[in-house]
């Protein structure tokens, strides 16, 4: 791969970033974006967007900055699939020695939520 792809995939990779601190529903503003759990004093809880069939494609990334808990629940009638679990409620990050750098990538896919988590990291399934 020439050095001139690389620096083209570099560009494209660009995302803005948005530190959560408190309890949040998301939506489709947190699209595209990485959400991080910076300057958060406590355990936090996430509602996922609550999607629809247009926004297929739609995606996010989580990282993991402090040392607390984090936990991303499924919108009101929707359904979030993870880790072998298809009817997932939510998926939490909380393993101790896990939540700094915890890292998890959801995407859209015109029905469901699909949680991705990586790093190593190990979530809890609800």
């Amino acid at each position: 791969m020439s050095s001139q792809n690389v620096k083209r995939q570099w560009d494209a990779a660009a995302y803005n970033v948005r530190n959560l601190t408190a309890n949040t529903t998301l939506n489709h503003t947190i699209y595209e974006q990485v959400v991080t759990n910076r300057g958060a004093a406590g355990t936090l809880v996430h509602t996922l967007p609550s999607a629809v069939s247009g926004d297929a494609g739609a995606r996010f990334s989580y990282r993991g900055v402090a040392d607390q808990g984090v936990t991303f629940s499924k919108p009101t009638g929707g359904t979030l699939i993870a880790l072998g679990n298809s009817v997932a409620n939510s998926i939490t990050f909380n393993t101790a020695s896990q939540k700094v750098g915890a890292a998890c990538d959801f995407v859209f896919d015109g029905t469901a939520w699909h949680a991705s988590p990586l790093a190593n990291t190990t979530p809890t399934l609800a």
